[in-house]
């Protein structure tokens, strides 16, 4: 390929992608209504207790009413949400931090998540997630 198109190329795409930031940004974070209109949306015969959301807005664990081996997982991607359940066992490791809850999973689609929580938040995060795992969170220091 001719390094000229290629250089031409990148330009073009990069160019691209500038307008289409600046034309539709999304400075949306997740709340509460958000997290559960979209929890809702994905899996419709769930039912949601709330929501525990992270400090920067992208990300959110979802604790399911008639299920305790199981938790919602919403994450802001752009203007869209991925929502996901995770059991126990697709759960690799979760670990604390003194900004939140480092969460590595066995899927290789979405191998890591971080939670950035503090004070109670983090608690009530780390013991929802202990309750599902079998593995005792690690203290990361």
């Amino acid at each position: 390929m001719d390094p000229i198109q290629l250089i031409g190329s990148f330009v073009a795409i990069a160019l691209l992608a500038l307008v289409a930031r600046w034309m539709f940004p999304n400075k949306a974070d997740l709340d509460d209504a958000r997290v559960l209109r979209n929890f809702a949306r994905h899996f419709p015969d769930e039912m949601a207790s709330g929501a525990i959301i992270g400090e920067d807005g992208k990300t959110a664990l979802v604790p399911l009413v008639s299920d305790s081996t199981r938790v919602g997982l919403v994450i802001a991607m752009g203007d869209r949400t991925v929502c996901r359940l995770v059991a126990g066992a697709d759960i690799a490791a979760v670990i604390r931090k003194d900004d939140g809850l480092h969460i590595r999973f066995h899927d290789f689609t979405q191998p890591n998540t971080m939670l950035r929580l503090s004070g109670d938040t983090l608690e009530s995060a780390n013991n929802l997630l202990t309750s599902i795992t079998i593995r005792p969170a690690k203290d990361a220091a």
